[in-house]
C-alpha cells in the first residue's frame, strides 16, 4: 500500500515537472523534448498525446483580442480543431451526423475547464477562432499561462480561456 502511495506521489511530481512552461527557457530557446504534452481522449478508448513538435507542425493564426484588463494582446498559435484532427477526431469533411453532437471539454493544469460543442470548433461550420496559443505579443506565454493556454477569439469575456492546458477530453453524446 505504502509503495502505491509513493507512486502515485512520484507520478504526481514526473507530472508537474514535464509541464514546465516554455518561459523558463527563454523566448529563442525551445524547451526540451516532451516538456509539455496535451493528452486527448476521444470516444471508444483512442487516446493520443501531441507533443510541442506535433503542435509546431500545425498551420499558426494569430488572434487579436483584449485580456481580461482590457489591454490589446495579440496571441499566436495552432486552432484547437487541427489538433483534435491530428489526434484522430473527425472534422470537416470527415465529420458527420453524430459526430457534430460531441462535446469537447479542455482542461487546464489549475483544473479550470472549457466546454465547446465540436460543430462551434469545427471550420465547416464557423470562422470563429479558438487556438492553442503558445506566444502572447510576441514572446512566449509565461508561467502563469502555462506551456499552451486557450484563446476563445470571438468570446466577449474570457471566461472560457483555459491556462496551462494539459488535457482534451472528446466526449459522444
Amino acid at each position: 500500500m505504502a509503495i502505491r502511495a509513493v507512486a502515485a506521489t512520484v507520478a504526481g511530481v514526473a507530472i508537474v515537472l514535464t509541464l514546465t512552461s516554455v518561459a523558463a527557457y527563454g523566448d529563442d530557446a525551445k524547451p526540451p523534448q516532451n516538456a509539455a504534452r496535451i493528452d486527448i481522449r476521444t470516444p471508444g478508448g483512442h487516446a493520443a498525446s501531441l507533443t510541442p513538435e506535433d503542435l509546431a507542425r500545425l498551420p499558426r493564426l494569430a488572434v487579436h483580442t483584449t485580456d481580461r484588463g482590457g489591454a490589446p494582446s495579440t496571441y499566436e498559435g495552432p486552432k484547437l480543431v487541427d489538433a483534435l484532427a491530428q489526434a484522430g477526431v473527425a472534422v470537416g469533411a470527415k465529420a458527420h451526423g453524430q459526430d457534430f453532437a460531441r462535446v469537447v471539454v479542455v482542461m487546464g493544469s489549475d483544473g479550470y475547464k472549457a466546454v465547446f460543442s465540436l460543430a462551434e470548433l469545427d471550420d465547416s461550420f464557423t470562422d470563429h477562432a479558438v487556438i492553442l496559443a503558445d506566444r502572447k505579443d510576441g514572446s512566449t506565454l509565461d508561467a502563469k499561462d502555462g506551456m499552451y493556454r486557450l484563446i476563445v477569439g470571438e468570446d466577449k469575456r474570457p471566461t472560457r480561456w483555459v491556462r496551462g492546458v494539459t488535457s482534451i477530453d472528446v466526449l459522444a453524446p
